[in-house]
């Protein structure tokens, strides 16, 4: 990276410093006593640079640190200037959305750290393989099929919209490269059965094998909507299709001692180990959520599901072959506020510059879902619930295989009609 891309990267930290400004004179706005107004502002300060110098160190070469003393003369005037204004929360909020918005366009052409994926660094040759990933059109979807490509993975990209399937296969191809052939678009929206059931179909009849599912499509939605089967949308697109096609695929699973990789969060723990044991009651009470709708609460719901489903398929499978896990990827900027109220979209756009400071680029996230579908080190993990490539404590009730076994017979429940009809009418297609 030049000398004049790096000083563009220290910009775009140093212009978002004032928010942190803004938090720490809002916290002490009643505080009179100038010292300790002054000791606040430098810790906050010091804490951001070295926040800031840390991604420098880890993911730019060396010369970026010869930028820091920009970085500190900056914030030392951006303290100057904020620490006597004692500028009201608001007031100091607008003028960041300001300083942003007026620079959004530079710092967002700045791409995040990516991570180099090298051949002694990639987990498994997947020359031959074949890996279904859902929602693969944006954001961690698209690295991870990226990666996979990298390394010699046939990728399916089961997505909604042919257009925005291409156009990132036609990314995925560019920066693996990777021949055309090896990434393949079947349409599947996962929120509707039937067109996981006609997928499941048209996937049988053109591929032998299924060597790894990748279920990662997902959405958060901020209000209560049903699916085309009047299922809670969050729980169809999170958990409930990808329940029914690992079902339909299973034959080829087992064929190919395939994987499934289940693309879930750390919200399926809750927030405390109240909150946790509340989230599993509702999840099992209220899967479809009713009673009371909360947008974090709902999601949670469904990721808890998928979570518990990963163990108990593990449970089920196992011995056919099937290898499961269930992972959280990290915190990453990605496109999951589409769907979200214009509010909440103007405010991602306006911070989007410093959430990709802190949060995870969509290839570091990724990197865990290739590890759990292509390392052989994750054989040893079978079952797991992973952060970081490493095994993590699921939530105390996706431990338990009496909640694990309901939640599996609910989600068959819900399912049963079209994987009865299946088997029923077109079985021979993904056996023979």
């Amino acid at each position: 990276m030049s000398l004049m891309m790096t000083h563009a990267r220290c910009m775009s930290m140093v212009l978002p410093l004032p928010l942190s400004l803004c938090i720490t004179l809002t916290l002490l706005d009643r505080t009179t006593s100038v010292p300790l107004q002054w000791a606040a502002l430098s810790i906050s300060m010091a804490l951001v640079i070295a926040a800031c110098g840390a991604r420098l160190f880890t993911h730019e070469s060396v010369t970026a640190l010869f930028c820091l003393p920009t970085t500190l003369a900056l914030a030392s005037c951006a303290m100057c200037f904020a620490a006597p204004c004692m500028l009201p929360a608001t007031v100091a909020i607008a003028i960041v959305a300001l300083l942003i918005t007026s620079n959004h366009a530079l710092l967002v052409a700045i791409p995040p750290p990516a991570v180099l994926l090298r051949s002694s660094s990639l987990p498994a040759a997947m020359a031959g393989r074949v890996v279904v990933i859902t929602g693969s059109s944006a954001g961690i979807g698209l690295e991870a099929a990226t990666q996979l490509l990298t390394i010699g993975a046939t990728v399916v990209f089961a997505c909604r919209s042919a257009q925005r399937a291409k156009a990132a296969m036609e990314t995925a191809l560019r920066v693996s490269s990777a021949p055309p052939q090896r990434a393949v678009f079947m349409s599947l929206d996962v929120a509707n059965l039937v067109s996981v059931r006609e997928f499941a179909l048209a996937f049988a009849q053109r591929f032998t094998a299924c060597d790894a599912l990748i279920c990662n499509a997902g959405c958060m939605l901020p209000t209560r909507q049903l699916s085309p089967q009047g299922h809670e949308a969050n729980l169809a697109t999170n958990h409930l299709g990808h329940f029914l096609l690992v079902q339909l695929l299973l034959p080829l699973l087992r064929q190919s001692a395939g994987r499934v990789v289940f693309v879930a969060s750390s919200l399926h723990k809750g927030y405390s180990a109240a909150d946790s044991h509340a989230l599993a009651a509702a999840l099992l009470n209220d899967p479809h959520s009713r009673s009371d709708y909360a947008l974090f609460r709902a999601y949670a719901k469904s990721k808890l599901a998928m979570v518990a489903g990963a163990i108990e398929l593990h449970r089920r499978e196992s011995k056919h072959g099937v290898l499961a896990l269930s992972l959280h990827p990290g915190t990453a900027y990605t496109e999951i506020a589409r769907g979200m109220p214009l509010a909440v979209q103007w405010a991602q756009h306006v911070l989007q510059p410093l959430l990709r400071l802190w949060f995870q680029s969509a290839s570091e996230a990724a990197y865990t879902i290739t590890f759990a579908a292509a390392s052989p080190e994750a054989c040893a993990l079978a079952g797991a619930y992973l952060e970081r490539c490493k095994a993590q404590p699921a939530a105390k009730a996706a431990r338990n295989p009496a909640f694990t076994a309901r939640i599996w017979d609910l989600s068959e429940s819900m399912v049963a009609p079209f994987t009865k009809s299946l088997r029923s009418t077109d079985a021979i297609n993904l056996h023979g």
